[in-house]
């Protein structure tokens, strides 16, 4: 098709937009002058879109530049972080959390309350009170909700709960539909892992387009891969199971049925299987908090006292850095991002890190680097949001 000038004029003024919206957000507070100057696009164009993108809610005047600059001090500009948010959900294995996300990738209002996973009609009912409750303060204040993402800790196929051995109740529940027909806003559903890897490259300051992978370690062992900014995914909306990459024949028995399994050697859950019953005895007398399973209660103990754990915990980490050595040469990540609990343990991400380069084959030796994610916790929360925020960005119109 071909376009007429004014379908062009447009294209182009929301490319210029979008470009400018970026670079505000990486590179804030900066002037005008400085955005022209990066951009290549005339003052008058530049001054033209920022009043735009002010008016629309995205930017906002902070203040001067710093005095002792020759002529007039110029207004700078920044990302306005009250009027545009998403609203992001997540699911734990006992909880769901709620928060707006705003331009930034910050959360404000964050809350939380039980989920109940025994039932479909107590969750949702749940689920959909606490996003009235927000959403009515929000469009009280005169806030634009972008839409509605939820991060669950499960496969996602086609938008909806796939097999999950902690959620067979939720099983081939549509949230998706559920939380679109309620409110009328875009809604996504998203795997807690692929969430939290949109976060970091968006938030988490990596050089945009880097090949990043989040591994999340909890109860299971989530991935997700961002290539080129975007999600990579197959032509369906599946998430990857790299937690069910097998890493030993006839090892222990995971709980999707199978044998040998990451996620049965490197988890949370892998490492409380092994626990003595004595220890787990221990664990519940010593942390007494009901609202925490009795794996959440021992990654609390381990930090604690960690000379309890330590044979665990070092196996935990070589076969995790084993599943990561085998990660590095199928997907040559340029960084692998990890988040969970054990991490925190004094020692834990150096033996992963020693674990994955004695195991990858050298010519990979040196093209990628490990660290910690730094959003942490709230990463997948933030990317439940973040899958609406990164179109606003391509496109502010």
């Amino acid at each position: 098709m071909v376009k007429n000038s004014k379908t062009l004029s447009t294209d182009i003024k929301a490319s210029n937009a979008s470009l400018i919206l970026s670079l505000v957000r990486e590179s804030a507070p900066v002037s005008r002058a400085d955005i022209s100057r990066m951009t290549g696009l005339t003052r008058a164009t530049v001054s033209a879109l920022i009043g735009a993108l002010i008016e629309y809610g995205y930017l906002e005047e902070i203040g001067f530049n710093e005095p002792g600059s020759v002529g007039k001090r110029a207004k700078l500009i920044d990302v306005k972080t009250d009027k545009i948010f998403a609203l992001a959900i997540k699911f734990s294995y006992h909880s769901i959390y709620m928060a707006k996300v705003d331009l930034r990738g910050q959360l404000h209002g964050l809350t939380k309350q039980p989920l109940i996973r025994e039932s479909q009609e107590q969750a949702v009912e749940v689920l959909l009170g606490m996003a009235r409750e927000m959403l009515k303060n929000s469009s009280e204040k005169g806030e634009v909700c972008a839409g509605i993402g939820l991060a669950v800790p499960s496969p996602i196929k086609d938008g909806v709960m796939a097999y999950s051995s902690s959620f067979h109740c939720l099983e081939g529940v549509n949230f998706e539909a559920i939380l679109k027909n309620e409110f009328g806003r875009p809604t996504y559903v998203n795997n807690d892992a692929d969430a939290a890897s949109l976060a970091e490259m968006w938030f988490g300051g990596y050089p945009m387009g880097s090949n990043l992978a989040f591994v999340l370690m909890h109860q299971g062992i989530g991935c997700g891969f961002m290539r080129d900014k975007e999600l990579y995914s197959r032509g369906i909306q599946t998430s990857n199971e790299f937690g069910h990459t097998r890493i030993e024949s006839g090892g222990p028995a995971c709980f999707c049925g199978k044998e040998g399994c990451l996620v049965s050697f490197a988890s949370d859950w892998a490492i409380y299987q092994r626990l003595p019953a004595k220890i787990k005895r221990q664990i519940e007398r010593e942390v007494t908090d009901d609202r925490f399973s009795s794996i959440e209660k021992m990654m609390q103990h381990m930090k604690v006292y960690p000379e309890i754990y330590s044979d665990y915990t070092s196996e935990a980490a070589k076969y995790l850095g084993i599943g990561l050595s085998n990660l590095v040469v199928m997907f040559t990540p340029d960084v692998i991002v990890l988040e969970g609990g054990m991490l925190d343990l004094p020692g834990f991400l150096p033996m992963v890190e020693e674990t994955c380069r004695v195991n990858t084959h050298p010519m990979f030796k040196n093209t990628y680097r490990i660290s910690r994610s730094k959003l942490q916790a709230d990463a997948s929360l933030i990317g439940a949001g973040t899958y609406f925020l990164k179109d606003v960005y391509a496109d502010p119109f």
